[in-house]
Formats: structure tokens, sequence, C-alpha cells
């Protein structure tokens, strides 16, 4: 039963997350510190997310931004192992990671103000090969804390990215980045098989999730599109700060 609510929840955060890229891990994270404990969010988590991103590169393969995952993937292939192998080092300490989740938080909660509400198109500068390091550190944070995908999309936007690009480019980034991930996490033991299948059913459910989207990404043009993802790094921000 655990199994299949855990689905229905990774579906329906999916769903709306392919409207907004990203914040489905996010809006995940308490729902999966209720079920299971907060050890266990980030490799949880991160299978599931990555089963997601799998799903949206076949159904957006062609719109990825092969000029921007160049400079993107290696420093965050870094960042994965070396988050991850961080969270595997303080796995028995739950508050360790604290003070980069409020950072986070705030940092998101800001957007709403820099893109005044979804009306302005760019915040502050970004160029292609400032993604490598803007790669490293998210995929760094992300390892310890499970998710942080909300963090690209500013810089996504900067960068004029069309919201189809924009998800299929962050997609076959993710899963990458998530692959170099669970295999750190398997190897430092903190994934077992028990969490594995949680992730695996949440995973599930993601890529029905991710059908629905899909749809739904169709019927709106880039100016919603745009308000939509700002408006949802404000309520993740909010909920990382309110959660903890």
């Amino acid at each position: 039963m655990l199994h299949l609510l855990l689905a229905l929840a990774a579906a329906a955060c999916f769903a709306l997350g392919m409207l907004t890229a990203g914040g489905a891990a996010l809006i995940l994270i308490p729902v999966v510190t209720w079920a299971l404990g907060a050890q266990a969010v980030a490799p949880v988590v991160t299978v599931c997310t990555m089963s997601s991103g799998l799903s949206r590169i076949v159904m957006m393969f062609p719109r990825i931004r092969w000029d921007i995952t160049r400079w993107y993937l290696p420093g965050a292939l870094i960042g994965a192992f070396l988050g991850a192998r961080l969270f595997a080092t303080i796995v028995t300490s739950e508050d360790s990671p604290q003070a980069l989740r409020w950072l986070i938080g705030l940092f998101l909660m800001s957007t709403v103000l820099q893109y005044r509400w979804g009306r302005k198109k760019a915040a502050f500068k970004t160029t292609i090969p400032m993604m490598a390091p803007i790669g490293f550190l998210v995929a760094t944070g992300s390892g310890l804390v499970g998710g942080v995908g909300p963090v690209l999309n500013p810089f996504y936007l900067n960068l004029q990215v069309h919201r189809k690009e924009m998800i299929a480019t962050k997609a076959f980034n993710a899963f990458l980045m998530h692959l170099t991930k669970v295999g750190t996490y398997v190897s430092f033991g903190v994934l077992d098989w028990r969490l594995l299948g949680f992730g695996v059913a949440m995973g599930v459910g993601s890529v029905f999730g991710n059908m629905v989207g899909r749809r739904w990404l169709a019927r709106i043009g880039e100016k919603r599109f745009r308000t939509a993802v700002v408006w949802m790094m404000a309520l993740s921000g909010l909920l990382i700060l309110v959660t903890g």
C-alpha cells in the first residue's frame, strides 16, 4: 500500500513539474520523509527522479540543447559523486545539510522578485560556459539533500531557452547526474533493496505523471510557462524553509 501511495504522489508531482520545469522532487521530500524517514530521502528521490528523467528524454530527445549539455555535464557528474559521497559520510546526522537547505530556500524565494512575478524574461546575465561551475555546485547540493532542480531554472530562463528545450535538456543532464549518484549511494551502502523498491515504484508513477504533464505543456505559451516556473521556484523555496 505504501508503494502505491508514494507512486501516486510522484505521478501528481511530476505532472505538475512538467509545467514548471522542476519542483517535483522538492515537493516529494516531505512526503518521503513522512513515509520512510529523512535518511531515505536523498537515495529514494534520486531513483525516482532518474526514472522520470529517462521518460522525458524519450519524449523530447530532439529538443535537447547539446551546447548547454557540453558545458554543464562534466561539472555536474563530478559534483554528483562528491555530493553523494558526502551524504554517505553524514547520513547518521539528519541536520547536517540544514544550512544548505536554508540557502537554497532563500535563493528560490528571491526569484519571484528577481523576475518581477514572472513578467521579466531575465534577471541577471548568464552565459553557456557558466553552466560548468553551476552544474558542479547544483549537483553537489542535490547529492546532499535529494532534490534542488528548481535552482537551475533561473539560469535557463536567463539563457532564453524554449520551454521544451529547457525540460529536455534538464532531463538529459539530470539523468546522467542521478545515475552517478545512485551508483555512489549503492557503493557506500546507503541505497539498499528496500529503498530501491520504493524509488522504482515512485519512478513508475513519475512516468505516468510526465505523460499527463506533456499534454498540459502543449496547451500553454512561453509567457505562462515562465510565470509558472517563477512561482514554482518561490513555492519550492518556501516549502524548504517551512519543512526545514
